[in-house]
C-alpha cells in the first residue's frame, strides 16, 4: 500500500513495476495531499484495474490521470470512476486513449453532478457502425462488454443507449468478431438514473421503461442485458463516502 504522507516529494518520479490494481479513494480532507502530483509522476506498466473515487472533491485530476496512463503504457481492462469532475469532453478523451482500448468493463458515477454525460457525442464514440460512415470519427472500446453509469439521465440518454446496443450487435452480425480488434458485443449495460432536476414526468417515463417488457425484448434481440433503476435515496446526497460504499455493494459485485 502506498501512503502519500510517507512519500517525501510527490513531484518526484515513482515507478511501481508490479502494481496491477490501483484504488484511490479521496475524502474532502484530502484536498492538500498532492495526489495529482503523484499521478503526474507515477509509472505503473502492469496496471490493468483502476478504481478512482474523488467523491465530492473539486480537485481537478483528469489530465494527471491521463498522464499516468499514457506514460505507463499500461493496458487497462477495468475502469471505475466515481467523481463529479468529468465532462463529456473528458469522457471522449479518455475513450480515445490507446491504453484504454483494452477496456472490457467501465463504471462511471457522477455523484451529485447535474450534468448528463450519456449524450450522442459520447455514445457515438462507442458505435463502430457510425464510425464506419464517418471517416473523421474513430470508434473505440470495441472490446467493451460491461457499461455501467450512475448519474443524471433523460429519455434521450436511454434512447441513445438502446440505439448503441442494437448498432453494436448489428455490426458484429455483419462483420463477425473482428480478429484484429477483438470486437465484442455489449453483454450488460446498467443505468442508475438520478433526478437532480426534480423532473417528475421524466422520472415517470424512465420508471415505465425500466419496468416494461421492452428490455427483455432488447436482450433477446441484441444479446445485451439492459437494466434501468432509479437512485433517488436522499442519503445518496450526503457525502462522498456514501458513493464508495454504495458502489462497492452493488456495482462491484455486478462487474465481477
Amino acid at each position: 500500500m502506498y501512503d502519500a504522507e510517507e512519500h517525501e516529494d510527490p513531484r518526484s518520479p515513482l515507478t511501481l513495476p508490479e502494481l496491477r490494481e490501483l484504488r484511490i479513494y479521496l475524502t474532502d480532507s484530502d484536498e492538500d495531499n498532492h495526489f495529482t502530483d503523484i499521478l503526474s509522476n507515477l509509472t505503473v506498466p502492469l496496471l490493468h484495474h483502476v478504481e478512482f473515487n474523488t467523491g465530492l472533491s473539486e480537485h481537478p485530476w483528469v489530465s494527471s490521470f491521463i498522464s499516468m496512463i499514457t506514460r505507463s503504457d499500461s493496458h487497462i481492462d477495468t475502469l471505475i470512476l466515481v467523481t463529479e469532475q468529468l465532462s463529456k469532453n473528458d469522457i471522449v478523451t479518455l475513450f480515445l486513449l490507446p491504453n484504454l482500448a483494452s477496456l472490457t468493463r467501465i463504471h462511471i458515477d457522477t455523484v451529485t453532478s447535474s450534468s448528463i454525460l450519456l449524450v450522442n457525442e459520447v455514445l457515438d464514440r462507442l458505435n463502430p457502425r457510425i464510425a464506419a460512415n464517418e471517416p473523421s470519427m474513430k470508434a473505440c472500446l470495441l472490446k467493451l462488454q460491461v457499461l455501467s453509469y450512475a448519474g443524471e439521465c433523460n429519455f434521450d440518454s436511454v434512447a441513445g443507449v438502446v440505439s448503441l446496443i442494437k448498432s453494436r450487435a448489428k455490426y458484429l452480425a455483419e462483420c463477425g468478431r473482428d480478429q484484429e480488434t477483438g470486437s465484442r458485443s455489449l453483454q450488460h449495460v446498467r443505468i442508475s438514473y438520478s433526478n437532480h432536476y426534480q423532473d417528475t414526468e421524466m422520472t415517470m417515463v424512465l420508471d415505465a421503461i425500466a419496468n416494461s417488457s421492452s428490455l427483455e425484448e432488447l436482450s433477446r434481440e441484441a444479446g445485451t442485458k439492459l437494466e434501468l433503476y432509479s437512485d433517488d435515496s436522499e442519503d445518496a446526497l450526503k457525502d462522498s463516502d456514501y458513493y464508495f460504499r454504495h458502489y462497492t455493494k452493488s456495482v462491484f459485485n455486478f462487474l465481477d
